[in-house]
């Protein structure tokens, strides 16, 4: 009444398809839907949260009868992945894309399987199952349909494979052929690629002539060519290069498959998310050393326990072995974890819980380098195994040293979780070529986003494991933060680490690795 007598017909609601787009946008505007959107809340079911926010904005755009943007369409929290049933486990190294499903050609790819359906007029395909697999330099991806491939040779109908990666610039919101509303085909991520095969053209099984397109961030699509490895036969086989995607070893990219029949889209797979894929790194130039750990030592000294958190898997701190390799002009470590590197807390490079050090001897020469590890590890080296380089990577640094403390160069690092293998690169300018005679220590640590002073983002190790802490130390300033490290020949990790002295007030000293060339 207050504002009737104040304001009059001002503050009647516009009539029609204006008002219900008035509400519309009112019931997006309320705060509720904004407070689920932050990592420091969550409703437990955020992403129902984000899909109807966007739909209350869609609707706006309805009820005024304008084209609904395509960016309304895609979640601001991102679609989760679906989960496979088998995930991918190697690199790929015997598979023909031929057409032609070969036992064992696939068992290292990942597997998700279709949602029972019917087809439609016995000619819509429906999807029975999908393989994506990794080779070193391809995305491979195998499927099937109920009721065999031929019977689509001919028809009206297209099998497309969507592909969102971090390095295409230009997005779609939307696949070919997607409806609007609530007819919309919503995959749940930016699609930069697409590989589509047309059965139209096809009349036997052979080459599939899979077309590579680029999206151009209006709906339409650029074509690209075609691909030289694609063949349909029981199964339909595509290879497409890394390189033709501008993706590069670490790099994660996601992809579904859309079915198409009479300029519809009738089917998805996975049908629960995006499948994910990771770019494995392959490592170039000659191997100079490889250096094996004992598997199962990740305890420190002996008794150190993870944290409690379920980010924390089983041997995500155990060291396999270190790998260096020599190029023209670079250097490259690779460290081998014995489980999936996995990246919960999304660093750039793919690595989230651990922090890896890697000291480098160049001389054997006790008083030559620094004895006292980087801050925060709480072990020193022995005087004959003073370092001259420390190599710092976790996921938001990655870092040189030099035994004056100085940073003397950058470096690149990626992880390659199809190997779990943290692979780190410098140029030869930083730290030489590796000779014979120089000496390596590993060290796997927790990283930590909020260290005290004088640790360099480590995390603690406590007398008590806790959700952020390592359990089995001494909660004091004297027992290694070290969990896995490198052991010569004829030692023991554990009294290695085990011999700090709380006390005495003395650190636990650690020896260099010196390896026989290859």
């Amino acid at each position: 009444a207050a504002c009737d007598a104040a304001c009059g017909a001002a503050c009647e609601p516009p009539a029609g398809q204006l008002a219900r787009a008035w509400d519309e946008m009112f019931a997006a505007e309320g705060s509720d839907w904004f407070w689920w959107y932050g990592d420091d809340q969550s409703s437990g079911n955020d992403e129902a949260f984000d899909e109807l926010f966007r739909i209350h904005l869609q609707n706006v755009y309805n009820y005024l009868g304008q084209p609904v943007p395509g960016y309304l369409y895609l979640p601001i929290i991102p679609k989760r992945p679906a989960v496979a049933e088998d995930k991918i486990t190697g690199i790929m190294k015997d598979a023909v894309m031929d057409g032609m499903a070969g036992w064992g050609e696939w068992e290292k790819a990942s597997f998700y399987r279709g949602d029972d359906a019917d087809g439609i007029d016995g000619v819509t395909p429906v999807f029975e199952s999908l393989r994506v697999g990794v080779d070193t330099e391809n995305l491979c991806v195998r499927l099937t349909t109920e009721g065999g491939l031929e019977a689509l040779y001919g028809q009206d109908v297209q099998i497309a494979v969507y592909i969102g990666t971090p390095r295409i610039a230009e997005v779609n919101a939307v696949p070919r052929w997607s409806g609007e509303g609530m007819d919309a085909t919503v995959l749940g991520f930016p699609l930069g690629a697409e590989v589509m095969v047309d059965f139209a053209n096809l009349s036997r099984r052979g080459r599939a002539g899979a077309r590579l397109a680029f999206a151009a961030g209006d709906g339409t699509w650029v074509d690209a060519g075609e691909l030289a490895t694609a063949s349909v036969g029981n199964v339909l086989e595509i290879a497409v290069p890394f390189e033709a995607l501008g993706i590069r070893g670490g790099d994660t990219a996601v992809l579904a498959e859309v079915a198409t029949c009479g300029g519809k889209n009738v089917g998805v797979i996975p049908s629960g998310g995006p499948a994910e894929f990771k770019v494995p790194v392959v490592s170039v130039g000659n191997r100079l050393f490889l250096l094996e750990d004992v598997h199962g030592d990740d305890h420190g000294p002996g008794g150190y326990t993870y944290p409690t958190n379920a980010v924390f898997t089983p041997s995500c701190f155990d060291i396999v072995s270190l790998e260096c390799r020599e190029s023209d002009d670079e250097v490259t470590f690779n460290v081998k974890l014995a489980s999936e590197i996995t990246n919960p807390w999304s660093s750039g490079i793919g690595l989230s819980v651990q922090t890896v050090d890697i000291y480098i001897d160049t001389d054997h020469e006790p008083g030559s380098g620094l004895t006292e590890a980087l801050g925060g590890r709480r072990v020193e080296f022995e005087p004959e195994c003073a370092w001259e380089y420390a190599i710092w990577v976790e996921g938001w640094n990655q870092k040189v040293f030099a035994a004056d403390g100085s940073e003397v160069g950058g470096i690149a690092a990626a992880v390659d979780s199809v190997n779990n293998v943290v692979s780190i690169s410098m140029p030869k300018s930083i730290i030489g070529s590796p000779q014979p005679g120089w000496g390596f220590q590993v060290f796997v640590l927790g990283q930590e986003g909020f260290p005290v002073q004088g640790n360099l983002r480590v995390r603690e190790v406590m007398a008590q494991a806790a959700e952020w802490r390592f359990g089995g130390g001494d909660d004091g300033i004297y027992d290694p933060n070290v969990i896995d490290m490198l052991v010569p020949a004829g030692q023991v990790q554990e009294q290695i680490l085990g011999a700090y002295d709380v006390k005495a007030q003395k650190l636990a000293k650690v020896p260099m690795v010196y390896p026989g060339f290859e």
